[in-house]
């Protein structure tokens, strides 16, 4: 067991080691701002929340027009667009992904497949996976926009 006089006690240790560091833990990616309560907004910025929410999670006291001049920051609009970029791509790839599995899916799924018998010779019958296919279509249409709700 290390015991450090310059940070206290062991049960301290990490803590105060963390608070002196001041790096933030997402800062390792790209290059993060030079003041903490800057990157600490950015990555609030880039993780969705709202302006007035990521200024007061990155410890300033709520101030909405405060919140509004430093969003316009150049430097700190850099910083989210960097941090945005690696998981912009893979949302792109995952989407993709799941609309062609989606159209593939409609595809089979519309297509009359012959019923075999025990020994793989067809019966003259086909099946039709008609709920499956219009699940699929349905996804589909959600995922591109294609259904909005109407007014009451």
């Amino acid at each position: 067991m290390l015991l450090d006089q310059t940070f206290g006690t062991p049960a301290t240790l990490p803590i105060r080691l963390a608070y002196v560091s001041r790096q933030p833990p997402h800062a390792l990616l790209g290059h993060p701002l030079p003041k903490n309560k800057h990157e600490l907004f950015a990555q609030g910025l880039a993780k969705g929340l709202g302006i007035g929410a990521a200024y007061k999670a990155a410890g300033y006291k709520p101030s909405p027009a405060a919140a509004t001049r430093l969003s316009k920051n150049v430097k700190l609009q850099e910083r989210v667009a960097e941090l945005q970029a690696p998981s912009a791509e893979r949302a792109t790839v995952t989407r993709q992904w799941m609309l062609e599995r989606l159209k593939q899916n409609v595809e089979r799924c519309v297509q009359a497949t012959p019923v075999l018998d025990h020994e793989g010779n067809p019966t003259g019958k086909y099946k039709f996976a008609g709920n499956a296919a219009n699940k699929a279509l349905e996804l589909l249409g959600k995922a591109l926009g294609m259904f909005t709700k109407r007014g009451a």
